[in-house]
């Protein structure tokens, strides 16, 4: 009989076990899956406009659950980003209610709906949200600052910490490791030119981009806030991270397109940095798993730079995997497959890393409100190819999933919800 790991990927099908429109005008910017795919999550938003958006939660069934509205029904462009907790327990949203001046972030039950924080006064939108496995942890981010909540003797968060980076640095991405003990999170600044030299420089070959940025690492912990916190200066911006979920790997996509990989016990510099395979001038996408007591994995995505042939491939996601216990550790290309659009920020593993998904679509050019249609991937990351693609009318962003590997949600700028279950 062949492993489970590599039977896996074979029974997750390419059509939806089920499909819902939250909405018939705004887009649905961001989902999650808990662990076992028992429950997901999703966030309606609408980019450059107003509407009542809400945060809504599905059983594996496609059931409702539960619908929140946030803000008012003149709120704009809403929901960015929403998180569940492995265990299903609790859910966070974070966004934008007002141009550029109010941001938003709430939790709540991931059974009932009920609130268990929401603060709606932020200085900026929300641009992440994570939990730790047990939901008790939650971090957010926002300009240039990660905030860290916790819960204790009741149900409700509280803040317990707050860090900030460089001055004119945003930061696009933060995660919590799922077991709450390491925080990491991406900045990114943009320059008039790129002179900057960088602690973590680039290796030979490399070329200036238009920005700057740093990773940021922290441990947490166990009844405070960040500690050991350490900076990581770059020639060009992060735009995601990830963290394995003991905390002990974590890395991230960059500006110029290439990826770099930490281990716990050099948290100081990245192990390594990997340079596309193929020209790219930007990478949006990336995830890990593993631990650095063993293999460590990693999938990111990139924009292809522009050909003048529109039927060309216009993104590519890659596969890495590294012996964290090699000296030095390096990393080893497993697979990289091209993307009919750019790639956007559904990349995501499953923890044993059998499995790859994968979002695309663009804007298209000059417009903000008119855009390419998109497509979901499934790639199978044992045997290094594509499972399949599934075609929707308009781009998308977001597609997750569950750390078993045995359900997949992802949602669309058409307004819907897609859950795929494994057999």
């Amino acid at each position: 009989m062949a492993p489970r790991e590599q039977a896996l990927p074979q029974s997750i099908p390419s059509k939806p076990a089920w499909q819902h429109a939250l909405s018939l005008t705004e887009q649905v910017n961001s989902c999650a899956i808990s662990a076992d795919g028992a429950r997901v999550v999703a966030g309606t938003s609408q980019e450059f406009g107003q509407g009542q958006f809400a945060v809504v939660c599905f059983d594996a069934d496609g059931n409702q659950r539960w619908r929140q509205p946030v803000g008012t029904p003149q709120a704009y462009q809403g929901v960015f980003w929403v998180a569940i907790s492995a265990d299903g327990t609790t859910v966070a949203a974070g966004g934008e209610l007002a141009d550029g001046s109010s941001g938003f972030l709430v939790a709540f039950d991931g059974g009932t709906g009920a609130s268990l924080y929401e603060n709606t006064a932020l200085p900026a939108r929300v641009n992440q949200v994570s939990l730790s496995d047990d939901g008790n942890t939650l971090l957010a981010c926002y300009l240039d600052t990660i905030a860290l909540y916790r819960r204790g003797s009741t149900p409700v968060f509280a803040q317990v910490d707050t860090y900030s980076v460089a001055a004119h640095h945003t930061i696009e991405s933060a995660m919590l490791s799922g077991d709450g003990t390491r925080a990491v999170a991406g900045s990114i600044h943009y320059v008039q030119s790129a002179t900057t030299s960088a602690t973590a420089s680039a290796t030979a070959g490399s070329t200036a981009t238009a920005t700057v940025g740093a990773v940021v690492s922290a441990s947490i912990s166990p009844v405070g806030g960040f500690e050991d916190i350490t900076t990581t200066d770059f020639d060009s911006g992060v735009m995601r991270v990830a963290v394995t979920a003991d905390g002990s790997a974590w890395g991230g996509a960059l500006h110029d397109a290439s990826c770099v990989c930490f281990l716990a016990g050099a948290t100081r510099l990245p192990v390594w940095r990997h340079r596309c395979p193929v020209a790219a001038n930007i990478a949006y996408a990336f995830d890990i798993a593993g631990s650095a007591s063993g293999t460590v994995s990693l999938a990111y995505g990139v924009n292809l730079v522009a050909d003048p042939d529109p039927g060309a491939p216009q993104g590519a996601v890659i596969s890495l995997t590294c012996d964290a216990q090699a000296t030095p550790p390096v990393p080893v290309q497993r697979w990289c497959t091209p993307t009919r659009f750019a790639v956007n920020p559904g990349v995501s593993l499953d923890r044993a890393a059998t499995l790859v998904t994968a979002t695309d679509g663009k804007p298209d050019p000059g417009h903000e409100t008119t855009e390419s249609a998109g497509n979901f991937y499934l790639f199978d990351n044992i045997a290094n190819s594509l499972l399949w693609s599934y075609p929707t009318p308009k781009m998308n962003w977001p597609m997750a999933i569950a750390a078993n590997g045995r359900a997949i949600v992802g949602a669309s700028d058409d307004g819907r919800v897609y859950y795929w279950a494994g057999a």
